[in-house]
């Protein structure tokens, strides 16, 4: 081609290709990037020609220089520097990089960025594949987004519907994971735009995961949009506060708070690492005085940059099986196993081995292997390996097929790198039925030598030790752990009982199944309020405690009993200790999270909530719980964004759709509270939905709308005390009194029969307390609503009780001192507005003052 011999293909990727070749003039080595044949029109050749023009006239060690152009034929090729070495997203894979390394790094990109913008380009795809390293030299790639500003589209905020408008426009404007707020919003780019990239570069770095979580465009847009940046030192407490507060600067989400320029941020990182005594390796020296003088004040226009698309260099080189991965000592790699395939038509054999060796691998200290919920979505034969690796934050994905003849056993595991689907190492291994876990023990080894993590014999001998032999057992235990994820679908509950049932049947011995049967029978009491599914759920549990009593998943199914049956203490340091053995456990992250949030530790709560969403971002309970942990703090838009990503995860799912009209009633608008509220219906018959939406009802006057679907939620669960406590209202409301009480009277016996099962139930002691202040017993409703309030001081919604129990008893200063408590703690105005019970307040200025005027929030 001209004067340069092709000598092999380098890499491909979504628009292009590059090619090695030699310059038979100069005699040195070039690579060759081109279009592909589908990309190849007039307008996509003119983008890589203004590539070449963007690059050509920047020189600088830490930039890939561009040599010449070839305009032959109806492809053009760009001629550019060869550069031999490792990207920053291979480097990746080995988990969180040294300090010391990435201050390099950070200060080279940072001298690239100053070159490039000094130039008049901004580069806009800066990510960890267009990044090489050679040594310690860094090189910047793939200028192919650097263009001329495009104006922008919109300046409307971010919603998904508008993300969605974005892509479909312009699909290929950057790389997600690595794109600014204002990429994603269409807005005006300039140098800032590009430091933003570079600080997710260096959290990712420092921290082994990339600050936000999506499974896709949109999901990732609103994260990034919505979300509160994560902080470098929270996730990695090694990193210095004084580096990850230069990276977090840098990703704001305001480009106004970022540096002003890329010489700005590298002057702060400078000194950082100064500070810190820290040598990095460090590029040839800039000439700083003629940037200070002319770079900042240059016209910001020359800056931006709009959409195209671009080309990321990278080969793919398959391993053989008898390779190992490369991982640094003392890294944890973060270990994702999918359900095995299973060519023999026995697919819940392959789900259940997969389980048995997570279970096994996930008592490695040194190894982070995810909980099985969050790979059991990931069912299908063949995944997108990198969607998953993404999805669930993970650098590894195991992926295997169990073939079965007869008794013979054909067991394949891969493991596969999640960036680049590098299948870095394989193995076949040969058992029987009979000896099923025999056969999970050598595949457990074999993949824990080939990440290079040495096991001590008391792991060795745990392997040996776990579950159960019976294959029909593990078989039947799988499916009903897949049920048990969809609990708001009808008839999972009932099924995954039967099969955990089945399973102990064949082997009485299996912990596992014990656990998952105490798990199954804590959701029918949550849905029933039966106290012998309670006990059920108690008994199920210890004797899996008995049997298994470091197993991690027994552990967790603890401290659900221990939550819910009010010994909050013990169902912390459990999850705290589970923690500490699986950091990646996400369920874990979720409850202890809600524990804390309960218990007014909010930041920290909501911390372990995001955790969850992060390692499993598709898993609708953990979108769910974070939406009520930002909707019992208050955080309402929050909360909507949380409850709509969970309706578009899971259409099929009422309480999402429940959740999502409660956030938009607590923010005062009930035309789109009553339109979720019947989208639920429309999916499925719902107690609490009934109950929100004859509130609606009642609010607005309507008390026959009101008593209709009052009664409707207390048909469909007669053990409901809210909808007990409800259908008194509106009986007493239309003067019906002997209805009211007797009504009033169910709903208390309710609520005592759940604080047998739980003595420390603040909303059960709460709402036990209205409901006798409604029957005259002014000591009991006093005394509980005391108990309440000591029990969750911080909680909105108790507050809110005690303060209608003060209400009604005569106590109206205390009523609107405990008010004002509930707001500061994000409770929603107009909860308290709409209240009726509150109606003896409303002739005193300062209610009328608490109600249009809410004091701000405190530090809780």
């Amino acid at each position: 081609m001209g004067p340069y011999d092709v000598l092999r293909k380098l890499g491909e990727g979504g628009m292009g290709e590059v090619f090695l070749a030699r310059d038979s003039r100069l005699g040195r080595q070039v690579a060759l990037k081109r279009l592909l044949p589908s990309k190849t029109g007039q307008d996509e050749n003119r983008r890589l020609l203004r590539e070449a023009r963007a690059v050509a006239h920047i020189n600088h060690p830490n930039i890939a220089a561009v040599y010449d152009v070839l305009e032959t034929g109806e492809r053009p090729h760009i001629v550019m520097e060869y550069v031999e070495g490792e990207s920053l997203a291979q480097r990746l894979m080995e988990g969180p990089v040294p300090l010391p390394e990435v201050l390099s790094i950070g200060l080279q990109l940072a001298d690239a960025l100053v070159a490039a913008h000094a130039a008049g380009v901004v580069h806009r795809d800066l990510k960890p594949a267009n990044v090489l390293m050679k040594g310690d030299r860094v090189k910047v790639l793939d200028f192919g987004l650097a263009t001329m500003p495009a104006a922008p589209t919109s300046t409307d905020g971010p919603t998904a519907e508008r993300i969605s408008e974005s892509f479909s426009v312009n699909p290929l404007a950057g790389t997600p994971a690595y794109m600014a707020p204002e990429q994603f919003l269409g807005r005006p780019l300039d140098e800032r735009t590009d430091l933003y990239s570079l600080g997710v570069i260096l959290f990712e770095l420092l921290t082994g995961r990339r600050p936000y979580a999506g499974s896709d465009a949109v999901s990732l847009g609103l994260a990034v949009l919505t979300e509160r940046p994560p902080k470098a030192s929270d996730l990695n407490p090694e990193v210095p506060s004084s580096v990850s507060y230069l990276v977090g600067r840098a990703m704001s989400r305001d480009p106004e708070d970022r540096f002003e320029s890329a010489l700005a941020f590298r002057r702060e990182f400078s000194r950082a690492a100064e500070e810190l005594g820290q040598e990095p390796t460090l590029t040839a020296p800039i000439r700083w005085w003629l940037l200070d003088r002319f770079g900042p004040s240059r016209p910001r226009w020359v800056l931006a940059a709009a959409g195209a698309a671009g080309l990321a260099l990278g080969v793919l080189i398959m391993m053989g099986r008898s390779c190992r991965v490369s991982a640094p000592e003392g890294a944890a790699p973060v270990v994702a196993v999918l359900p095995f395939a299973d060519g023999g038509g026995e697919d819940d054999l392959g789900s259940g081995m997969a389980e048995v060796l997570i279970s096994n691998l996930a008592g490695v200290p040194r190894m982070n292997v995810l909980a099985s919920p969050a790979t059991f979505s990931y069912r299908s034969l063949n995944p997108d390996i990198r969607r998953v690796a993404t999805d669930l934050g993970a650098n590894y994905v195991v992926n295997g097929r169990l073939q079965r003849s007869g008794d013979a056993l054909l067991l394949t595991l891969n493991l596969v790198r999640g960036d680049t689907q590098v299948v870095a190492w394989s193995e076949t291994f040969r058992g029987h039925v009979g000896g099923v876990f025999e056969l999970q023990e050598e595949a457990a080894t074999a993949l824990a030598a080939a990440l290079r993590v040495r096991l001590s014999e008391r792991e060795r001998q745990r392997f040996q030790a776990t579950g159960t032999q019976s294959a029909e057992a593990l078989a039947e235990y799988s499916r009903a752990r897949v049920l048990l994820e969809r609990p708001d679908v009808a008839g999972n509950i009932e099924q995954a009982l039967t099969l955990f049932g089945k399973a102990i049947a064949r082997d009485p011995r299996f912990a596992l199944a014990h656990a998952g049967l105490g798990q199954a029978y804590w959701e029918k009491y949550r849905a029933l309020k039966d106290v012998a599914l309670a006990a059920a759920a108690k008994d199920a549990t210890a004797e899996a405690l008995r049997l298994e009593p470091e197993q991690p998943l027994v552990r967790y199914s603890l401290a659900v009993i221990y939550r819910g049956t009010g010994k909050v203490a013990e169902a912390r340091e459990e999850l705290e200790r589970l923690l500490r053995a699986q950091p990646g456990n996400d369920e874990a992250h979720r409850l202890l999270g809600k524990i804390l949030v309960d218990g007014g530790s909010v930041d920290e709560g909501l911390t372990h909530l995001r955790t969850a969403v992060e390692l499993r971002p598709a898993f609708g309970a953990n979108v769910s719980d974070l939406g009520m942990g930002y909707f019992r703090t208050g955080r309402f838009a929050d909360a909507a964004a949380s409850f709509r990503r969970l309706t578009e995860l899971q259409p099929d799912n009422a309480t999402a759709h429940q959740r999502l009209g409660s956030t938009y009633a607590a923010m005062g608008d009930r035309d789109k509270a009553r339109a979720s509220y019947e989208a639920a219906l429309r999916i499925a018959p719902d107690t609490l939905t009934w109950a929100n939406l004859g509130t609606l009802h009642f609010e607005a006057g309507n008390l026959e709308e009101a008593q209709r679907a009052f009664e409707g939620a207390a048909r469909l669960d007669p053990r409901s005390a809210i909808a007990q406590r409800n259908v008194g209202d509106v009986h007493a409301r239309r003067g019906r009194g002997g209805e009211a009480r007797a009504a009033w009277e169910r709903a208390a016996e309710l609520c005592r029969v759940a604080l047998t099962v739980n003595p420390k139930d603040a909303e059960s002691l709460s709402l036990l307390g209205v409901l006798e202040a409604k029957l005259g017993r002014t000591a009991l409703a006093r005394t509980h609503a005391q108990e309440a309030m000591n029990l969750s001081p911080q909680a909105g919604h108790v507050l809110h009780r005690v303060g209608v129990v003060q209400a009604l008893t005569g106590k109206p200063d205390d009523a609107v001192a405990t008010l004002r408590q509930a707001l500061a703690r994000g409770y929603s105005v107009g909860f308290i507005r709409n209240d009726r019970d509150l109606d003896s307040l409303r002739s005193r200025p300062d209610f009328a003052a608490l109600i249009d005027s809410p004091p701000p929030r405190g530090n809780f």
